[in-house]
């Protein structure tokens, strides 16, 4: 699971959306997209295989820190 928003450093926990990736594919995440700073398991364990370009770009988010939530994201399950 990953939480990703539309690009900007403008955003707001409303505009953010889980992403669940089941590790069949790939995930590219353009240049400017707002993340959360982690990815986090739904299973017993993750692991990446991360591979930066050239120029790191990384708009980060703390939601806490900037606007004193912290985030839910009901899971169906997978499948």
């Amino acid at each position: 699971m990953a939480l990703l928003a539309r690009p900007g450093d403008d955003v707001t926990p409303d505009d953010f959306r889980g992403v669940r990736v089941d590790g069949s594919c790939g995930v590219h995440i353009d240049r400017g997209v707002a993340g959360a700073p982690a990815a986090f398991p739904v299973g017993e364990r993750l692991a990446f295989d991360d591979k930066q370009g050239r120029v790191h770009a990384c708009v980060s988010v703390s939601f806490v820190a900037e606007f004193g939530v912290y985030l839910s994201v009901p899971l169906a399950p997978a499948g």
